[in-house]
C-alpha cells in the first residue's frame, strides 16, 4: 500500500456556493495493480527523471557543499594539473576540514612542485 495526499474540490451542496471548497485527504492507494503505460506505472509518469549531479554527492564531509563553484570545477574547467589542483582544493577547504594539517599538505606539494619542476629547467 502506498500513501498519497490527494487535493480535490467538494461542491458546496447545502446553500449551492460559486466558490467551490478545496480539500486535502490522505488516502492509501493499492499499487499492485495500477495499470502501466510503456511499462511505467501510473504514479511514476508524474514524477521527473531527476538524476543528481555528481558535484551533489559528497563522501567524508560538506566542506565543498556551500561553494558558488567547487574546486574540481574549476580546476577542470581551467586543465590545471594535479599537483596544482591539489594545492587549490586543499586550500579552499583547510578551514572547514583538517585545518593546519591541510596547510601542511600545501606546504608538501609546493615543495614537491620545485623539485619536480628544478629538474625539468
Amino acid at each position: 500500500m502506498t500513501t498519497y495526499n490527494i487535493d480535490y474540490t467538494i461542491p458546496d451542496m447545502v446553500g449551492y456556493s460559486p466558490f467551490p471548497t478545496l480539500s486535502t485527504e490522505t488516502k492509501e492507494i493499492d499499487t499492485s495493480n495500477i495499470k502501466q503505460f510503456n511499462g511505467i506505472s501510473s504514479p511514476d509518469l508524474c514524477k521527473k527523471d531527476i538524476k543528481k549531479s555528481a558535484l551533489d554527492i559528497q563522501v567524508n564531509g560538506s566542506h565543498y557543499k556551500g561553494a558558488k563553484i567547487q574546486p574540481i570545477e574549476f580546476i577542470h574547467a581551467n586543465n590545471i594539473p594535479f599537483i596544482e589542483g591539489n594545492i587549490i582544493k586543499y586550500i579552499f577547504r583547510w578551514r572547514d576540514k583538517n585545518g593546519t594539517k591541510d596547510l601542511e599538505k600545501i606546504k608538501h606539494y609546493i615543495d614537491l612542485l620545485i623539485e619536480l619542476e628544478s629538474r625539468n629547467v
